[in-house]
């Protein structure tokens, strides 16, 4: 399934639903047209990211 990626906000009355729809059917995509990926994500979704990889850091920081 191909999405079209880039588009004016103008081109659609509510831009934001374009991306809450886009957040829950395909959050990662390739527009083939024009040769790009994107990642759609919530912020929830990148804390959670951040949580892990400070995480990961001091574990690997400590010395045996």
């Amino acid at each position: 399934m191909t999405y079209k990626i880039l588009f004016r906000q103008s081109e659609v009355a509510d831009p934001y639903a374009v991306y809450r729809q886009r957040l829950q059917e395909m959050p990662v995509c390739f527009d083939a047209a024009a040769g790009i990926w994107a990642v759609h994500t919530s912020l929830s979704a990148v804390a959670s990211i951040n949580v892990q990889r400070s995480a990961f850091q001091q574990i690997w920081r400590r010395k045996p």
